[in-house]
């Protein structure tokens, strides 16, 4: 997918639909470093949100995801 198909605030909000996986961002040659950071902080925040869930019953992987980003 290049830079001119993927939707940056659908990335922003849900980079695992955009991206797969953590390291697919930084692989990504279309984004520039700030746009990175975003993407990255964006997965982080999902992923404590998950890990927080997971404390509270919920299942998930949001450990490893976490340690991931």
């Amino acid at each position: 997918m290049n830079h001119a198909e993927r939707d940056d605030e659908l990335a922003k909000r849900d980079p695992v639909t955009e991206f797969g996986t953590p390291e697919a961002v930084l692989a990504d040659t279309t984004l520039d470093k700030e746009q990175k950071i975003t993407v990255l902080r964006s997965w982080e925040y999902d992923a404590v949100e998950q890990s927080v869930a997971e404390e509270e019953g919920m299942s998930g992987d949001a450990p490893a995801m976490l340690q991931r980003v």
